[in-house]
Order: C-alpha cells, then structure tokens, then sequence
C-alpha cells in the first residue's frame, strides 16, 4: 500500500500535475456543454433566419373570382414568425444570398396563380414555387431551408385547396337544381319509356301478326296466285298464236271476197243479157215458129248452162256466206273475250261488223236458182206454150236478180273495204298481242322476283317479331332502370340541396387530414437527442486527456505485486473519471436543461462509462505508450462514425456497420438514450453490463501487462 500513498503524496505535492488532472476534469463538460449548448435547438430560433421572398404573380380570375394566390401567399408569411421574412426583389434576394444576408430565397412565379387556375383542365399545371438555397456556404442552413420550403408547399397547397372548395361549394346549389332537373328529365323519360313500352308490345303483337299472315298469304295467296298466273300466261301465248292463225284466214277471206268482188260485173253484165233475152221473149212469146222453138231450144241450152253457172256461183256464194258467218263468229269471240278493248269499243266494233255482214242476203238467187231447170226437166215443144207462160215472169224476176246483184256488188264493196280496214287493226291488235306477250314474260320474271322477296319479307318479320320481343324486354328493363334513376337524382338533388358549407368546411376540404403522432419516446429537441453522442464522446477524450498529464505506467515506488501497481495508478484515474463524469452530467442537466427520466441513473451510467474509458485507455497508453494513445485516437474516430450517434446505423456504411458492436460508445449512446428518453431501464442495464465487463477486461489486461513487467524486471535482477 505504500506505493499507493506515494502516488497520491506525488499527485498533491506536484502542483503543476494537480492542476493539469483539476484541468482534466473539465474536459469531458467543455467538450459536450460546449457542443450542446450551440446546438440544443437549433431548430427553435429558425425565426431568426433570414428569408427572402419575390413575389412575381400577376395574378387571374377563376369561376368569376380573382385570384391572386401570390398576394395571399405573402400576407400569410408576413403573418408566420417562423423565419424571418424579407419581401424583396429578385435581383437583390439573388445577391444577398450570395453574400450570406439570406439562407434561402422563395420567388413566387408571374404565373402561380393563373396555373392553380387549371386545375379543372385536361392538362392542368402544377404551380411551381421555386427557392434557392446556398449549401456550399451553409449546408445546415440549406437543410433548414429545405424543410421550411415543405411546409411553405403544404401552406400554399392548403390555401389553394381552400379557395378550390370555396368554389365548388359555392357550385353545389348550381349541381343542385342540375340534379332536379336531371332527376324531372329521368321522371319524363320514365313515363315515356312506359308509353313506348306499351307500343313495343303492341309492335311485338303485330309483327308476330305480320309474320303469320305472311306465312298464310304465301301458302294461299302467293302459291294459287303463281298458279294462275302461269295458266294465264299459256293463255296469252294461246291467244297470240291463235291471232296469227286468225290473221292468216282473214287474209285468205279477204282475197277471196277481192275474187268475188271481181267476178261479180260478169254476172251482173250475164244477168243484164238475160234480161234482154227475157225482154226478147216476152216480145215474141205470142209468134214463136219452129224456128223460133229452135231458137228457144238453143236458147234454153244456153239457159241450162247460165243456170249451172248461176248454181257454182250460188254454191260459191253459200261457201262464202258461211266462211263469213264462221269468221263472224270467231270475230264476235274475239271481241268479246279482248281484255284490251273497253265494253263501248267493243259493242261498236260488234254492232260495225254485225251491220257489214247483216246486209249480205242471196234469196232471190236461191229462188233464180230453183227455177232454172236442168236440160233433162225441158220440157217438149207442147210444153212450150205453157213454159212461154211461164216465160212471162222470167223477166221481173231477172229484173230482182239484177237488183240483188247489185246488191251484192254494193255488199262485197263494203265487206271489202271493211275487211282491209279490219286487218289494218287486227294488225295493231296483233302487235299489241306481241307486246302482251313480251309484257306477261317481265312480269313473269318480276313474279319470281316477288316470289323471292315474298320468302324474305317474311324471314324479316319473324327477325323484327323477334327483335320486338327483346325490344319489349329491354324497354322493361330501361324503364325499371330509369325510375330508379330518377328517384336517385331527386335524392341527389335533395342530399346537395342541403349541403351548407363555411370557414370550417372550406378549411376541412383543404387540409382534411391531421397527423396525430404517437411518438414512443419522445425527444423534445434537437440537443437532447445528440446527447447521448456528445456525452460519450467527451467522457473517451476526457479520459484520453488524463493519460497527457498523468503518467499512467511509471510507479511512484518500488511495486511490490502487479495489482499492488495497478491500484496506485487506477486510484487516481478512478476519482477523476468519476469528478469528470459527475461535473459534466450536473452542467448539462442543470446548466443546459436536459431532461431525463432517471436522475441517479444518468450519473450512474455516465460513471460506468467513463470508468470503461479510462481502463480502455490506460491499458493501451501503459502497455504502448504513445502509439497506444494514437490508438485510442483512432478508435475515437471510428466511434464517431460507427457508433449509431447521429444517423442510424442502416444509413451509415457497411464498415461502420460491422465494428458497430465492438465500439464502447455504441453501448453508451444506448444506454443513454433508455435514460434520456424512453425509461427502459432493463435495457440500459444491460448497456451497463456490457460496458462493465470491457471495464475488467481493460483492468485484467493492465494487471496482466505490470505482472510481466514484474517479472521481468525480477529476471534482470538475478545474477547470472
């Protein structure tokens, strides 16, 4: 124990050393009180720093009100205490930025306004608020800078939002009686949806209808109607083929009638001689001699063969009255049964040919005829006083056969005149027949063309009775849908109606949502969340100074055990390391205003950990020297960056990442922070496990490092 006293005698003896250790205590309060205090919160004096605002919005009218988001935008920075606002130009806020009169500058744009004005169009624009910031001359103060702007954008967001709502509430009466009428219009549509239901069905009705008779009229009219129109269609061409055969015979008539016409001045010039030959006789009937009596016989030879001459042309005349009755006949049949003559054409054209024929008479041929005896009925000349007699009428009636001749003759004209006028319009008739003919063909084409689109007359009415049918259905389904609609647009309307916003419902629309954090922990500042760092930071130099000023190796004596060597050295550290931690935690809380959750904690968990520092850092100045105390300057900085301090350790590189759990600091930052903030006093207990045993390690070692020293020396000593 004697070496002990020694070094406590050399301490307080050596007032140069006294005072360097009273200095040394000092250190860990300078380097962390320091610190803090410029930095506790910076964040609470950003009203001191400097911002400049150009305001450069002209301004714009949006649903008939101006809008000048700009002039809003300043009134409202000049009423926020957060930074201390400048209202200036751009040229000079440019320029004092350069020089460090500002931090940031905010321009507010010539067309802020008239962009929040799109809002409602296909490509609205966003406003841009555009800052500038200086980094390169201030880093922190850019950083600020940029989480002032977030707040800016949010502010200027929720005014926009605001005049936004304003607007459509104001629209909303407007919607309101849009929706009354939309929902008065869907009520009208409603009932005629139901009218034209109503119709659908009796169109579905009729078509159904229609399909049926078009089926019907295609089994009973369409068929029998093909029928007859085909029986009709032979007729025509029966018709114009008997026409042509018609029209040949009356040609040969018609010749035949020019025949007799021609030969008709003979008979009349033969009956004129026999009528002075009758004249003759009657002269001389009372004086015939026998030779007048063969002058009669001769004469009556000549009779014989005038009557057989008369005969053939009675015969021709009989053959010629009955062609002409026959041709009559089929004339009148032809007339009558012509569908292109009206009834008076063809009552005229019957009572014509009736009165041409009618007057075509031959009695008095006839009765000639039988009167003229034959050569085997003459009689003997004592019968020719009595046929002399009988002479006496021969010459009126040749007088009448000379009448009738002429008759005939006037009757032959007529008939020959009428004949070629009759073949003239049997022509035309003929020509008609052919274009009757050529007429019934395109029709008999047209027929099947109607034929065809009969079958799809029919195929397109049962189509339409049944598009009817689900015209009917979907007319239902519209009309239901469209009721619906309408009850729904009155509601809508009502709902509107009632709709009454204010200042309140403006401010909800625009900044609907508040954040309501549930912060564990909660650290008040910026400085009480960087103590834990600073703090253990100036505990390890603090505990790096003392080994400058207090020789932590050389014995005050002659050591007489390695623990003996150990304890004189570390009876000195250990009350400084406490003093150093006691002095700095007592600044910091009282000093500086630091709340923690547990006082005798803090100074408990600040005494462990600058007790760990201190065995840390004797062992590797005792054992090493000066590069030992290089050393525990390297794990300094290596502390700085891997000990989760500032930034968490997910951000920080990989290296720093893989040392974290072998840095000292990284215990007592946690440590710390449980103290500090959170209260989880298990888990700073266990930080100060961890770092108790680097503690004994650290004093093990030591131990260890003055033993061989011991033992070493005790070797040098013995003689060989």
């Amino acid at each position: 124990m004697s070496i002990l006293r020694n070094q406590w005698r050399e301490l307080i003896t050596n007032k140069k050393l006294l005072i360097s250790v009273i200095g040394v205590l000092f250190i860990p309060l300078i380097y962390s009180s320091v610190f803090l205090a410029a930095y506790w919160d910076p964040y609470g004096h950003v009203d001191q720093l400097p911002v400049a605002v150009v305001n450069t919005d002209k301004g714009t009218t949006y649903e008939g009100k101006d809008l000048h988001i700009g002039d809003d935008l300043v009134k409202e920075l000049k009423k926020n205490k957060k930074f201390d606002w400048h209202f200036t130009t751009k040229e000079n806020a440019l320029r004092g930025l350069k020089n460090e009169e500002y931090y940031m500058v905010v321009e507010i744009p010539e067309n802020f306004s008239k962009d929040a004005s799109t809002v409602m169009d296909k490509k609205p624009k966003k406003l841009n608020l555009i800052y500038h910031t200086n980094a390169g001359r201030n880093y922190v103060g850019a950083q600020i800078s940029d989480k002032a702007i977030e707040q800016l954008q949010h502010s200027v967001g929720s005014e926009i939002s605001e005049q936004y709502a304003e607007v459509i509430f104001d629209n909303f009466g407007k919607i309101a009686k849009g929706l009354g009428e939309a929902s008065a219009g869907a009520e009208k549509l409603n009932n005629s949806l139901k009218d034209a239901k109503k119709g659908s069905k009796t169109l579905k009705e009729n078509l159904e209808k229609l399909a049926k008779s078009q089926i019907e009229f295609n089994k009973t009219g369409m068929d029998p109607f093909g029928t007859a129109f085909n029986t009709l269609n032979q007729k025509i061409h029966e018709l114009d083929s008997a026409l042509g055969q018609f029209q040949e015979k009356s040609g040969q008539m018609y010749n035949g009638a020019k025949q007799l016409q021609e030969g008709m001045p003979k008979i009349v010039s033969g009956l004129e001689q026999l009528n002075e030959k009758a004249q003759t006789v009657k002269q001389f009937e009372n004086a015939i001699s026998p030779e007048k009596i063969a002058q009669l016989e001769s004469a009556l030879s000549h009779a014989e063969k005038a009557k057989k001459e008369i005969g053939r042309i009675s015969d021709d005349i009989s053959k010629l009255e009955n062609a002409l009755k026959n041709q009559n006949g089929q004339v009148k049949q032809i007339i009558e049964s012509s569908d292109f003559l009206t009834e008076e054409q063809k009552a005229a054209l019957l009572k014509q040919v009736e009165q041409k024929t009618g007057s075509i008479k031959l009695p008095e041929l006839d009765r000639l005829k039988a009167q003229i005896p034959d050569g085997s009925e003459l009689p003997d000349l004592s019968d020719i006083k009595q046929k002399l007699n009988e002479l006496k009428q021969l010459p009126g009636a040749v007088n009448k056969l000379y009448t009738g001749s002429q008759k005939i003759q006037e009757g032959l004209n007529s008939l020959t005149n009428g004949l070629g006028a009759y073949n003239e319009k049997f022509a035309e008739a003929r020509n008609g027949s052919s274009k009757i003919s050529e007429g019934s063909q395109t029709l008999t084409e047209k027929f099947g063309q109607l034929q065809d689109a009969s079958g799809k007359l029919q195929d397109a009415a049962s189509k339409l009775a049944e598009g009817a049918t689900t015209l009917d259905e979907g007319l239902g389904k519209i009309s239901k849908g469209s009721g619906e609609l309408s009850n729904k647009l009155s509601d809508a309307a009502d709902q509107t109606g009632d709709i009454q916003a204010g200042e309140q419902n403006y401010n909800m629309f625009s900044d609907p949502v508040d954040v309501k954090g549930d912060k564990i922990n909660q650290v008040s500042n910026y400085g009480t969340g960087l103590t834990p760092y600073i703090l253990s930071l100036g505990l390890f130099v603090g505990a790096l100074m003392i080994t400058v000023v207090f020789d932590v190796k050389e014995p005050s004596g002659r050591p007489e055990s390695a623990f003996g060597w150990f304890l004189s050295k570390f009876s000195v550290l250990l009350p400084v390391g406490i003093l150093q931690a006691v002095i700095a935690c007592t600044v910091i809380l009282l000093g500086i205003g630091l709340e923690v959750q547990s006082i005798w904690r803090f100074y408990l968990f600040s005494i462990i950990m600058s007790i760990t520092c201190l065995a840390i850092i004797q062992f590797l100045a005792a054992s090493m020297g000066n590069p030992g105390r290089f050393i525990a300057v390297i794990l300094l900085v290596l502390q700085l960056g891997g000990s989760g301090g500032t930034f968490p350790l997910a951000l920080v590189p990989k290296f720093f990442q893989l040392i974290h759990a072998a840095l000292p600091m990284t215990y007592s930052i946690a440590g710390y922070r449980a103290i500090i903030s959170s209260g989880d006093y298990d888990y700073m207990w266990k930080q100060a496990a961890v770092l108790g045993g680097m503690a004994i390690v650290m004093m093990a070692l030591t131990i260890i490092y003055f033993w061989w020293l011991l033992r070493k020396e005790k070797m040098e000593e013995q003689p060989a």
